[in-house]
């Protein structure tokens, strides 16, 4: 493993951005606790040289590709949608992961357009904050939904 400490350039209460400057493979750990119980997890992370496919929304040209990607309501009772613009037709994926387990709770694909609105209903899942990604050919992006 390396020796290279990554840098958290984000943190709330429910989430931390860490960034990596360097290549190789990390364990990433998290520790909560609640009262006197606490309970540790450890997940290797690998990261890998940058490609053409930039977190920040740009493509392999160095042009944006995501223009907007907005979920509302936010805070929701389970039903939301999902508005995405991008700056060419291309094909998207969007998952909803627990924050709790990492676990994919839903996902949907759609193809052939610039613009997408794509409805959710998650009214089953208990209250939390989930994440919801975007997945392009070329850019990634990432969102929190707060179900109620």
């Amino acid at each position: 493993m390396p020796e290279y400490t990554p840098q958290a350039v984000y943190t709330d209460e429910d989430q931390a951005q860490i960034v990596f400057n360097e290549v190789g493979e990390y364990e990433i750990g998290i520790e909560t606790s609640r009262g006197n119980c606490v309970a540790r997890q450890i997940k290797k992370v690998l990261v890998l040289e940058k490609s053409a496919s930039d977190i920040d929304g740009t493509n392999k040209n160095n042009q944006q590709q995501i223009d907007d990607f907005i979920l509302y309501p936010n805070p929701t009772t389970g039903k939301f949608t999902a508005n995405v613009s991008l700056t060419e037709r291309e094909a998207i994926s969007l998952k909803v992961f627990s924050f709790a387990n990492n676990a994919i709770m839903a996902s949907e694909k759609a193809r052939g357009q610039q613009e997408y609105s794509i409805p959710f209903d998650l009214s089953g899942l208990p209250s939390g904050v989930y994440a919801v990604l975007l997945e392009t050919p070329y850019a990634n992006a990432l969102r929190k939904i707060i179900i109620k």
